[in-house]
């Protein structure tokens, strides 16, 4: 998906522009989402500072849209293609939080954005979870990206503009720039 240049017109009916890689602070998410009346896209750079594990690292999807189902009877119903789904597919994601010199965040990502953050499959995690201490396995091999410093592409999605306190979705990430060393005042 590519990111578009600006954010959506907020409720007060101004438009803000958002450069493909101008940094937003974390601390400015909250905020856009409550004025925001269409769905809009954010860069971040952040660091990872802890893995949710009582989220999980997979979810029932749709066969069709991969989007979650929701168990209903014998089989699943499918919110966004509006029909029910026998046999979902398992898909990997990871819930997480992210800080930097201004906020923390809680931000989700799902299946390849997630094999690529931790470098294994979802079936490489359920390999570990078969294991004698496989909880321990999973949640040490989760915990390999905590500190990892990047720059994030967060889409706010219709579903976080309805509910504000759901994380929203790391679509991409990719090497957080270098930050300039502060040098102090010499006199």
């Amino acid at each position: 998906m590519a990111f578009n240049n600006t954010t959506p017109p907020t409720k007060s009916g101004t438009k803000r522009t958002l450069h493909q890689q101008s940094i937003t602070p974390i601390s400015e998410i909250a905020p856009r989402i409550a004025e925001a009346i269409k769905p809009f896209s954010i860069v971040c750079e952040a660091t990872i500072t802890a893995v949710h594990h009582d989220q999980g690292f997979l979810y029932d999807a749709c066969t069709g849209c991969t989007k979650a189902v929701s168990k209903r009877g014998g089989s699943y119903w499918c919110y966004k293609c509006k029909e029910l789904v026998d046999e979902p597919d398992i898909r990997l994601r990871i819930q997480f939080e992210i800080e930097d010199e201004t906020a923390k965040q809680d931000i989700t990502v799902f299946e390849e954005q997630a094999k690529k953050l931790l470098g294994k499959s979802l079936n490489d995690l359920l390999d570990l979870s078969a294991q004698e201490n496989g909880k321990t396995l999973v949640n040490e091999a989760l915990d390999q990206i905590v500190g990892k410093r990047l720059r994030f592409y967060i889409r706010i999605s219709e579903f976080n503009l309805t509910n504000p306190d759901s994380p929203p979705t790391a679509q991409k990430f990719s090497e957080a720039t270098e930050k300039e060393a502060k040098n102090p005042k010499q006199n």
